[in-house]
């Protein structure tokens, strides 16, 4: 004796059940990735107006704002001694630079816009 015998509906109510699953899931997967875009574009945001730097990291987002700010705020070695030299290489992604830092002998990278060629 099959299921179908018992109850001639059954097939239908199953593909139904399985196919408003399927759309309940895809819904609150947008929901949430849209709640979570939204965070992270007022963090930014917020970062932008702070520091003019910002960033989408998934450590950011659950770190809440504030680590997006302090990350943002971070401070680097003090560039003030820096001198450059001469050019030692370019490249695709930029030209390398010999400098002084100080009285150390340093590298110097500098990137060039890499989105402007694709």
């Amino acid at each position: 004796m099959h299921v179908a015998d018992v109850d001639p509906d059954y097939e239908r109510r199953a593909i139904a059940t399985a196919l408003v699953s399927v759309v309940v899931v895809a819904v609150v997967v947008i929901v949430v990735f849209t709640a979570i875009r939204v965070y992270l574009m007022r963090c930014h945001a917020d970062a932008n107006a702070a520091d003019d730097v910002g960033t989408d990291s998934l450590a950011a987002f659950l770190g809440g704002c504030d680590s997006v700010s302090s990350a943002s705020r971070s401070t680097g070695p003090d560039l003030d001694g820096l001198k450059v030299d001469q050019l030692i290489s370019h490249g695709r992604y930029g030209d390398v630079y010999r400098g002084l830092l100080g009285t150390s002998e340093v590298a110097i990278k500098v990137n060039l816009n890499v989105t402007a060629q694709l």
